[in-house]
This record gives C-alpha cells, structure tokens and sequence, in this order.
C-alpha cells in the first residue's frame, strides 16, 4: 500500500520523516522519491541484515537518509541522539518482511524446517528456549491475545505437555503439536498454523509491547499536523492503533462527541484494505490494514 502511505505521509516536500520497521527500504525508497530539497529520512530496524541491505537500496539519496539500528520502543532516544525533537511523518510497517519469512533459519515459517530461533536481531532468548520455560497460562495469554486463538489453553496445555517428555525445537515439532492438539480441518489447517506461529513471533520479539511503547510516543515527537500512518498486518496491532487514534476510553456527551480536545485528527474513517490488484501482486499483502491520523495540538488549560 505504498501509494495510499505516500498519500497520507507526505506534507511538506523539504521535510524530516521517519520510517520505523524500515526493513529492506522498500517504503523507504518510495517517500525519498518524491522528496526534494533539505529532506531527511531517519530508518530504524532491528533486523541488522535488513538494514544492511536497505543501506544499498538507498545510497543513492547519500546524507538525505540515516539508518539506525533499534526497537521501535527506543526511536525517541535514537532521534535525540542524532539531534533531531521533531519529525514530519511516522510510518510504521509492521510485522515480517517477505525476506525475513522466506530465511528458512529465521524458523518464522510453519512451512520450512527449521529451529525454533524467530528473532529479528540476534540478542534475546529464541522460541524455542521460551517455549522450554514459560509457564502455561502466560502461553495460553499469548496465543489468545497474539493469535486471537479460541483454544489457546488447550494448545499451551498440550506444548507443556509435550516438553516434558522433548524439547519443542523446531518449527515441524510445534507444527506437529498444534495440528495433533487442534485438529484443523483442510480449509482451516494455514489459518490456524498461522495464528499458531503469529503468536510465537510476537511472544519471542516483543513487538507488541515495544509498538504500543513507540504509538504513545509518536504525539510528542510530530510536529503539529505532522502525519502518523500504522500499517498492520495482525489484529492485535491493528486494534492498537485505532484506540490510539480514538480512543474508547474518552469521556463523550449523549451524542457521542468527545467532551476534551482530541489529540489526532484520523484521515482514515477506517483501516484501508489493499486493492484486489495489488493482492493479486503480492498475495501477502491481503492482511495489510492502513490507518492514518494527524497531529492536533490540545491546549492545556
């Protein structure tokens, strides 16, 4: 959905944007393409063999771009160190790039064997160690609030189970586990694999705690009427995204109006889906859900 980002992003053509989840570059490229003048864009990732690559990718913009190494939680820091306050643009690209799926030793893939590693950086315990040790409620937790599974108990009771007996370290051991323990029909069996090894991912990288730490930071570092687009691909993210930007928890009168200022005006009623020309493309960009909202400033009295 590059289009619709730039549509949204872009505001002033001489401004400093920050693109967190940078990845390969691929949007990256994009917002520095139709940029002109003292432009700057900051790129940070915790996938240094994605910054690597995503530095050749944009070489050709020289100084115009700055990548950086970290979590998404830890972009306030990273931009006070390259002294910059505020920033025009956000984008966040969330979830797996398709080179990170497809790196069959990255183990993000249900469909390749592979260890149990599925980590974005090299730091940090793998899935397969924190499937050795965690305990069974904090499982079903994850699986049920990452993956948005119905019998996530039942599935965290069963990996218990299971490790008693042998490690869980591959991706065919925990494929193994979850279709013998849910029993997916055909039509269901990648659906709920997915969910399974979503889950996983989320658990092992952190990245939902770390977004939701970076989503409440973006408001203090954009510049008024500066422009923050979420791009999601799980509904856990997604939902974050849009109590963000209206949130359920402020107090409304009896017509349903927000009684305090808001603090983002959203450009986007709802999540904006991929056309059916550009899954037909790339077919892993059907989950793709776009929101987008601009700064407003709230006067404190």
């Amino acid at each position: 959905m590059v289009k619709e980002v730039l549509r949204f992003l872009i505001t002033k053509l001489d401004g400093t944007y920050l693109d967190l989840n940078v990845g390969l570059g691929g949007h990256a490229e994009a917002i520095c393409g139709v940029l002109r003048g003292d432009f700057q864009l900051i790129g940070i990732d915790l996938d240094t063999r994605a910054l690597r690559l995503a530095a050749g990718r944009l070489e050709r913009f020289g100084e115009h771009v700055t990548l950086l190494e970290g979590d998404h939680a830890e972009f306030p820091r990273l931009l006070e160190t390259n002294g910059i306050s505020r920033v025009d643009g956000v984008v966040f690209d969330l979830g797996m790039s398709s080179a990170q799926l497809d790196d069959a030793a990255r183990g993000l893939s249900y469909d390749r064997p592979a260890p149990m590693d599925m980590r974005f950086s090299e730091s940090g315990k793998t899935a397969a160690e924190i499937l050795a040790e965690i305990d069974e409620h904090a499982l079903a937790k994850a699986f049920r609030e990452y993956g948005d599974l119905r019998s996530a108990s039942r599935l965290s009771r069963a990996i218990v189970k299971h490790r008693t007996r042998e490690p869980i370290a591959t991706t065919d051991d925990l494929r193994r586990i979850v279709e013998r323990t849910l029993r997916p029909s055909y039509a269901n069996r990648r659906k709920i694999l997915s969910k399974a090894f979503q889950a996983m991912r989320c658990l092992t990288t952190n990245e939902v705690a770390s977004f939701e730490a970076a989503l409440g930071a973006c408001h203090d570092r954009l510049e008024t009427e500066g422009v923050l687009c979420v791009l999601a691909y799980e509904s856990v993210t997604d939902r974050l995204a849009k109590h963000e930007f209206n949130p359920p928890e402020v107090e409304r009168d009896v017509y349903g109006n927000p009684l305090t200022p808001a603090r983002w005006k959203r450009l986007t009623r709802r999540a904006l889906k991929p056309s059916m020309s550009e899954v037909a493309r790339n077919p892993r960009a059907r989950s793709a859900r776009l929101r987008a909202a601009c700064k407003q400033e709230v006067q404190v009295s």
